[in-house]
């Protein structure tokens, strides 16, 4: 199996074959907001405690491959954050068996039961989605808002911790299969998009800063490729360097939604709001726009 995406920030909680048979490639957090990954996403629930989830959530939703979150996680709710229509929580649960309602991480023919010890599970009456439970409760679960939306799974079963309570062969091979539920998820990615400067020269331009570029010019007009590059690092964590976002300013102006003086255009710009679906984006990025004055 191909190797798989941890934040940088987690690296060591992925660190000595936590997840058994399973390659992890450490990257930063600020690449992969708004960027993107184009491999499953592996994180520990300590990521909903980071100023940046809802940026990361929302990423998930519109990205080609899935994020998987795994314990440890706060006892919290997460019905804001992940967007759902009903609550969604956090609760602790002991188990020592699990159930695969998923029969796409049955193990062998008509195995549905495994001997894997969990802490705590996901409360919430949302049915739909539902991979696994013990004792009644979600264990696994994926959530996604519609139907073309990629999954964010919560995974409260102890995967990566070693103890007698789980079979480790079942732990092993559960940790495989969901991994591999997962590649089977990941959509086609986006290439990066093509600049022809006015001398000839071809300069990539990152699909996810342009979208970001375009949520700060709607919130602030007055932003210029110089003053960009700060505003996005404090409000939606991208870090880009001045050449990218030169770059992504020149795409911008030869879409027609700058004006030749690299003024950005009103209707241009909100029309690329709606066509990216970015009004989470701008909401995000409104608060942290106001908590940052």
């Amino acid at each position: 199996m191909e190797p798989v995406i941890c934040l940088l920030e987690q690296a060591t909680q992925f660190g000595s074959n936590r997840l058994p048979g399973i390659v992890v490639k450490p990257e930063p957090l600020d690449q992969l907001v708004p960027s993107g990954w184009d491999a499953p996403l592996v994180v520990t629930g300590d990521v909903f405690n980071l100023p940046s989830v809802r940026l990361l959530i929302q990423q998930a939703y519109r990205n080609p491959a899935p994020l998987l979150v795994f314990p440890p996680f706060p006892l919290v709710e997460l019905t804001e954050v992940l967007v759902t229509p009903a609550p969604v929580s956090i609760i602790s649960h002991a188990a020592n068996e699990l159930v695969l309602e998923e029969k796409e991480l049955w193990l062998k023919p008509e195995q549905d039961k495994l001997r894997l010890y969990s802490t705590a599970a996901i409360n919430t009456p949302l049915q739909t989605g539902v991979m696994a439970t013990a004792h009644g409760k979600p264990v696994i679960w994926r959530y996604q808002p519609t139907r073309a939306a990629t999954a964010v799974v919560l995974i409260s079963v102890q995967l990566m911790l070693v103890t007698a309570r789980s079979d480790p062969l079942d732990r092993e091979a559960l940790s495989q299969a969901l991994l591999a539920w997962a590649w089977g998820q990941v959509k086609p990615t986006r290439q990066s998009l093509e600049l022809t400067t006015e001398d000839g020269m071809v300069t990539k331009v990152d699909p996810g800063l342009l979208r970001a570029i375009v949520i700060g010019l709607h919130l602030r007009p007055d932003l210029t490729a110089q003053t960009l590059p700060a505003w996005l690092a404090t409000r939606l964590f991208v870090r880009s360097s001045a050449n990218d976002t030169e770059a992504a300013m020149a795409h911008l102006q030869q879409q027609q939604a700058l004006d030749s003086q690299g003024q950005p255009v009103a209707r241009k710009i909100t029309h690329l709001i709606d066509e990216w679906q970015l009004h989470a984006w701008v909401r995000e990025a409104r608060q942290n726009e106001a908590g940052n004055e």
